[in-house]
């Protein structure tokens, strides 16, 4: 579906930022927008 996509988007909480998880839809790199709450930290952040 993500190669399909012409935009892709994220969408997670801010406790989701930074962490290892179990599954994998992919690279980081094939998103284009991060949606996210406005408790993310800014280490996390980047234009």
């Amino acid at each position: 579906m993500i190669d399909a996509a012409e935009t892709t988007y994220l969408v997670a909480d801010s406790t989701k930022m930074g962490k290892a998880s179990l599954a994998s839809l992919g690279a980081l790199s094939l998103i284009d927008y991060i949606i996210t709450d406005s408790g993310i930290d800014e280490k996390h952040k980047q234009a």
